[in-house]
C-alpha cells in the first residue's frame, strides 16, 4: 500500500485519529483490514452512514419549509433554521472533502511519518511527537464539544418532549414537540415517542460524527504541512552548519549542494501542496464564514424574542 510496505500502526500516529473519524462517518474509502467480511461490513456501513446524513439534511430543509409555509410562531421557524444553517456549513464541508483526494493525502502522511521514525533524528521526532500531542488535545476538544452540543440538543429536547406529552394527556391537549432536531417525521411525534427517540440517536450520532470530523480533517492536514515545514526548517540548518567549514573538500562541497538540491525540490513539493489545499477549501472556509454569522443572526433572534413562547409554562414546569 505505501511503497509496498504493509501499513503500520506505529506510522500511523498523526492521521490515527482522522482515520478513526473517517472510518466511522463512512468518507474512509481505503482498506480497514485484511478480512474480506469486515470490508464488505464497513461498506455497508458507509453508505448507511453517508445516505443518513444526506437524508437529515434534506429533512431539516423540507421541515423548516413546512414550518413557513403552515406559518408556525416566529421561535419555532427560528429554532429550526438555526439547526438548518448549521448541518447546511457542515454538508458544504463534507462535500468538499469528498471531492478532495483524502485517501492520497492519507498515504503521504503516513510516508512522511515512517520517513521520521526512521531518521534516527532525536530533534525531528521530538517535533512531530510535540505535533502528535497538538492534534489528540484537538481531537478530545472537538469530540467534547461537539457531544457537549449534541447532548444539550437532544436529551433537553427529548425531556422537554415527554413534558409536553404528560400536558397532553392531564390537559387533553393537542401540543406538537418543536424541540432535538426538527425533521420531517411521518408519525405523529408525541404519540410515537419509541420511534421518535430512536431516529433522534440516529441523527444524533451522524451530527456527533461529520461536525467533528469535517474539522478535524481540515485541522490534520494543516498540522502536517505544518511540521513539513518545520522539519525542513531542521534540515535547512544542518545543511548550513555543516557547510561553514574551513575548505571542505570538494566531495563534501558536491554532497552539501545535492542535498541543497534535494531540500529546495522538498520546499517546493509542500508549497505546491498547501496552494492545492488552499485552493480547495478557500470557498469552504468562505461559505463558513457566511454561515456562521447566519447562525450567529439566528441565534441572536432568538435570544431577543420575548413573550409568546408556544409551550405553556405549566408544561414545563416540574
Amino acid at each position: 500500500m505505501y511503497e509496498d510496505e504493509p501499513p503500520n500502526p506505529a506510522d500511523q500516529q498523526l492521521i490515527k485519529w482522522a482515520k478513526v473519524m473517517m472510518i466511522c462517518s463512512g468518507l474512509w474509502n481505503g482498506p480497514i483490514g485484511t478480512h474480506r467480511m469486515v470490508e464488505k461490513l464497513h461498506k455497508i456501513y458507509g453508505r448507511f452512514i453517508r445516505y443518513s446524513f444526506f437524508a437529515l439534511v434534506l429533512f431539516l430543509h423540507l421541515e423548516c419549509l413546512r414550518l413557513v409555509v403552515k406559518g408556525y410562531n416566529r421561535e419555532i421557524v427560528i429554532g429550526s433554521f438555526s439547526v438548518v444553517v448549521s448541518v447546511t456549513k457542515i454538508l458544504f464541508k463534507t462535500v468538499v472533502f469528498m471531492r478532495y483526494p483524502l485517501l492520497d493525502v492519507v498515504n503521504e502522511i503516513v510516508r512522511k511519518e515512517r520517513q521520521v521514525w526512521a531518521s534516527g533524528c532525536e530533534e525531528i521526532q521530538a517535533l512531530y511527537r510535540k505535533k502528535i500531542k497538538f492534534v489528540k488535545r484537538t481531537v478530545l476538544m472537538l469530540l467534547v464539544l461537539s457531544t457537549i452540543t449534541v447532548m444539550t440538543l437532544q436529551v433537553s429536547g427529548a425531556v422537554a418532549t415527554l413534558k409536553i406529552k404528560r400536558y397532553n394527556v392531564m390537559n387533553n391537549a393537542s401540543l406538537e414537540s418543536h424541540f432535538m432536531y426538527q425533521t420531517v417525521f411521518p408519525l405523529n411525534r408525541i404519540n410515537h415517542l419509541n420511534w421518535l427517540f430512536s431516529t433522534e440517536i440516529l441523527w444524533g450520532w451522524i451530527g456527533l460524527l461529520y461536525s467533528s470530523i469535517t474539522q478535524l480533517i481540515f485541522i490534520t492536514i494543516l498540522a502536517y504541512a505544518a511540521i513539513q515545514l518545520q522539519i525542513l526548517q531542521v534540515h535547512f540548518r544542518d545543511l548550513m552548519g555543516s557547510t561553514v567549514e574551513l575548505f571542505p573538500a570538494h566531495a563534501e562541497v558536491l554532497q552539501g549542494a545535492l542535498k541543497l538540491r534535494e531540500h529546495m525540490v522538498t520546499h517546493k513539493i509542500i508549497i505546491r501542496f498547501i496552494n492545492q489545499f488552499n485552493q480547495t477549501t478557500k470557498y469552504m472556509i468562505m461559505m463558513d464564514f457566511l454561515f456562521s454569522s447566519l447562525d450567529i443572526a439566528s441565534v441572536s433572534l432568538s435570544i431577543s424574542q420575548v413573550g409568546g413562547s408556544y409551550v405553556p409554562q405549566s408544561c414545563l414546569e416540574k
